[in-house]
């Protein structure tokens, strides 16, 4: 259940990520085109300086150099922002991926552990079951040498069995 809302909020945090890189991208495309605009523009603004004019700037390309070096600034202040998002994204996909993999080893390891435990159980329980056999044997053989000792024999299988019937009992209401 854990694993699953993890699993979730990961999906969630990469489909974020995927769409800042593209808007990344998108912005990093237009600055470019802007850059290289400008540049023209500030060329063309050099080359259009009449040789004889007192250098008077055309106040137009003067307007629209002022706009695109805005239009910059914003967009490589947009960037930035995307670029700082990423970095926490990604930060918080190694976090979540690090908890994943704990849960899972957690999960594992508790897992392992119950499982010997039940083997540890289950090994005790053919030994009593073996050694109660074995018990058994022998009272047949005594019943005839020795009813008695083939009574505190049998009397002995009786507790052990009825010591593993409460474990049973007990292991089952845990």
């Amino acid at each position: 259940m854990i694993i699953d809302f993890m699993k979730k909020m990961r999906s969630e945090l990469t489909d974020r990520k995927l769409k800042l890189e593209s808007e990344q991208n998108r912005i990093q495309g237009e600055l470019n085109r802007n850059n290289k605009f400008l540049q023209n523009l500030k060329q063309e603004e050099d080359q259009s300086y009449d040789v004889f004019s007192p250098r008077r700037k055309n106040s137009i390309m003067y307007s629209n150099i002022c706009e695109l070096e805005k239009k910059r600034d914003i967009l490589i202040k947009e960037l930035e922002e995307i670029k700082n998002e990423l970095i926490q994204i990604n930060s918080r996909l190694e976090e979540v991926d690090n908890l994943i993999k704990d849960i899972r080893k957690k999960n594992k390891n508790k897992i392992t552990t119950e499982h010997k435990e039940m083997n540890k159980s289950n090994i005790c329980s053919e030994r009593n079951i073996v050694s109660m056999i074995k018990k058994i044997d022998l009272c047949l053989q005594l019943l005839r040498i020795d009813p008695n000792r083939c009574k505190l024999e049998l009397s002995a299988v009786k507790k052990s069995l009825q010591e593993m019937q409460k474990e049973g009992i007990n292991d089952g209401s845990n």
